[in-house]
């Protein structure tokens, strides 16, 4: 999907990503604030959620990142207000700065991966900053944000 594809998409509400799906570019679905549910398809193949990607959906209420996704980008969910409960697949390598910044609702973080693959995960400044989520739950123990 390419940069800013779907930006500003006020009658959007629910999109189902294709398997064939490789990327999600910058800025797709910046401020699509109707966008309520993300839903990616069995079988994934997507790697990368683009910076911005999903900045300003304030009413995106939870999101299941699949196991084919290696980075998140910067700002990816920033400012998601409705968004209340993250699952991040094993595979992601980094997570950008602010990713998931000032979304005031998130309060769980589910990684699929373990604690020791959570800590290798790179994390750039502040990428839940003004979240109430003040752990990860891993497959094998919680891991704090404090």
């Amino acid at each position: 999907i390419g940069e800013g594809s779907f930006g500003y998409t006020a009658a959007l509400k629910a999109i189902e990503l294709p398997a064939s799906l490789k990327t999600i570019g910058d800025n797709a679905f910046y401020y699509s604030a109707s966008l309520e549910t993300v839903t990616f398809a069995e079988g994934s193949k997507l790697d990368a959620i683009g910076n911005y990607a999903f900045r300003d959906c304030t009413s995106l209420k939870s999101v299941e990142i699949g196991d084919s996704v290696e980075s998140i980008g910067i700002y990816a969910f920033r400012d998601c207000t409705s968004l209340t409960s993250v699952t991040i697949g094993d595979s992601v390598e980094s997570i950008g700065a602010g990713a998931f910044r000032d979304c005031t609702g998130l309060s769980a973080i589910t990684f699929e991966g373990t604690t020791e693959q959570w800590d290798a995960i790179t994390k750039g400044v502040n990428w839940h900053t003004e979240t109430p989520a003040t752990e990860v739950i891993c497959s094998d123990g919680v891991v704090s944000l404090s």
